[in-house]
Parts: structure tokens; sequence; C-alpha cells
């Protein structure tokens, strides 16, 4: 089914599809998306000169376990957190060489507040935060390099609610 879409400004009309809602189609997209939980990080495996000995180690002890060469690094992929802190500790214990990019869950909330007058009190705002129900572990005033600019305050906040 096409729709003819009148652009602003412009003399001329173009033909485009119109898309089909999710309940024209009967499938139901958004409540799968929704259940699903998100994967944990890729555990990045160094490349030596003993990689093949090392996959063959971590592939005997963790079947289900994907992996993908990027660069310098061989990225290893699990289905849960449960294999993915299993896999870490693992590799660890044998130590390889290996980086982890912390998890979106892990890591912490920041905050910028735009627009503050210069002279606001850090801990009036450290205080209101706390109130609500948040942890701030690092809060600056950042001041703009011009005198008579409004200034903005940064705050890390821990992901314990």
């Amino acid at each position: 089914m096409h729709a003819l879409i009148q652009l602003t400004g412009s003399q001329n009309a173009t033909l485009a599809p119109t898309p089909k809602s999710p309940l024209a189609t009967g499938s139901n997209v958004t409540a799968n998306q929704s259940n699903a939980k998100p994967l944990p990080p890729p555990v990045m495996l160094k490349i030596t000169d003993s990689i093949r000995s090392q996959m063959k180690i971590i592939n005997d002890k963790y079947l289900k376990l994907r992996s993908r060469v990027t660069g310098e690094f061989i990225k290893l992929y699990t289905d849960d957190l449960e294999q993915y802190h299993e896999l870490l500790n693992f590799v660890e214990k044998v130590k390889f060489q290996f980086y982890v990019i912390t998890p979106k869950n892990e890591r912490p909330i920041k905050i910028v507040l735009k627009g503050l007058p210069r002279n606001f009190k850090v801990d009036e705002i450290k205080a209101d935060l706390e109130e609500i129900g948040f942890t701030p572990e690092n809060s600056t005033n950042l001041l703009a390099a011009e005198p008579d600019r409004l200034s903005r305050y940064f705050s890390l906040l821990s992901r314990e609610i």
C-alpha cells in the first residue's frame, strides 16, 4: 500500500510505502522484546601465540560459548550472567590475557544539571539527590569559561537504589 506524502516547502510530492502496523500483521514483536533479558557483554580474549590451545581449553569447558575474531582480540559471548561470571573466574584462574567491558547495569548513572547560577551550593544538590534515594559518588561544579555564563553540575550516582 502506498500513500502520497507532501513535503513541506516543496512543490514535489513523493510516493512512499505506508508501514504496516503490528496489529495488521498479527505479530507481537514488542511483547517478545520486553521479556528478553539483555545479554552480558563479551569477554575480550587477547590473541597470543597459544590462542589455539587457549580456545580448546575454553571450548571444552563451555560448550555453548560463541566467539568472534575482532582485530587483536576474540570476543567470547555467553548466554546469561551466571555463565559470564563463571567464564570470568575461569580465565582469571588460568591467567589468560583478557579484558571485559563493564555491563550497563553495573555502570554508574551520570547526570548533568545545566543552567544553574554560578553561586549554587553543591552540598544542597547532593542532599536533594540523597533525599529522593540516589547516592552521589562524585559531584563536581563545572564552571563555564566565560564568567557571565551559567554553570553546570556533574554527578555520578550508584545504581543501588
